[in-house]
């Protein structure tokens, strides 16, 4: 019995002999201690955590002695302070659930991966929700993806990608992507346009254990800039149908467009009537 002891069990000096099981310990909770032939036929200690009246965390380690003919004599029971680990445990989960928090709460598609193949990628509620996947499903991307039962496809400039040319994944093998413009065609022949970043994460040596992926939905601004591109279309086969000299400035009075009867008339090139101010 050592002075320390006397933090888990009311046992004096004297009381060596006695079962320990004879007296209090000054525990909230402790596993009772395993059989005297289970403790002997283990490959290894038997550990269990108790916590103590005074809030502080013990490691409970039991295993074996073993006299000088190499064969089991009894138990050897230790304790092990592990109170501040446990604290550093709590922080990091703490860190961990506040994070998680964070990224749910962001109005972005967040994915990450913690492995450098990015064998598994996990993405926040937002990503979860764009891929028609439960929020708390976490899936591998392989390629194929449709191999998976995955709703959907990805292209990059109509451009099927696989699975390695995801940006996170590429991100995980050290690239950093920036910019980045992917079209997602679902099941159901729903689109949507995605655009963002992948950076790798990196250990203090430099190496790289993961990534993650960030990207917005602009499949708004897509369709708006493509019915403008469309719009501006028509607007010019509208002009040029007109049997007259069109042309249109900015405000400084640059010329921006010109019709085909304004460049039959001038006998200058598209190029040359563009940039000069009509004023003059």
């Amino acid at each position: 019995i050592t002075p320390a002891a006397n933090q888990v069990y009311r046992v004096r000096s004297d009381d060596a002999g006695r079962h320990l099981t004879d007296f209090k310990d000054n525990a909230i909770s402790m596993p009772a201690l395993p059989p005297y032939e289970e403790v002997c036929t283990a490959q290894k200690p038997i550990e269990d955590e108790v916590v103590m009246q005074d809030g502080t965390y013990l490691q409970r380690r039991v295993l074996p002695y073993i006299d000088r003919f190499g064969k089991p004599a009894g138990i050897v029971v230790t304790f092990t302070d592990i109170s501040q680990r446990k604290k550093a445990e709590a922080e990091v989960r703490q860190k961990a659930d506040e994070l998680e928090a964070i990224l749910d709460a962001v109005p972005a598609f967040v994915w990450t991966t913690h492995h450098s193949d990015a064998q598994t990628i996990l993405g926040n509620r937002a990503a979860a929700e764009l891929l028609h996947l439960q929020p708390q499903t976490n899936r591998t991307i392989i390629a194929p993806l449709h191999d998976q039962g995955l709703p959907f496809e990805v292209y990059h400039q109509d451009r099927l990608l696989q699975s390695e040319e995801l940006p996170v994944r590429r991100a995980a093998r050290g690239e950093a992507i920036e910019n980045f413009e992917q079209r997602l065609i679902f099941a159901d022949g729903t689109t949507r346009y995605l655009l963002g970043n992948a950076s790798p994460l990196r250990r203090p040596d430099g190496s790289v254990y993961g990534a993650v992926a960030a990207f917005l939905d602009v499949t708004e601004r897509k369709r708006i800039t493509e019915q403008l591109a469309q719009s501006e279309e028509r607007y010019r086969a509208v002009l040029q149908a007109v049997p007259g000299q069109i042309w249109s400035s900015d405000e400084k009075g640059l010329i921006t467009f010109s019709s085909d009867y304004m460049i039959q008339y001038t006998g200058l090139s598209d190029d040359h009537i563009k940039g000069d101010r009509w004023i003059e």
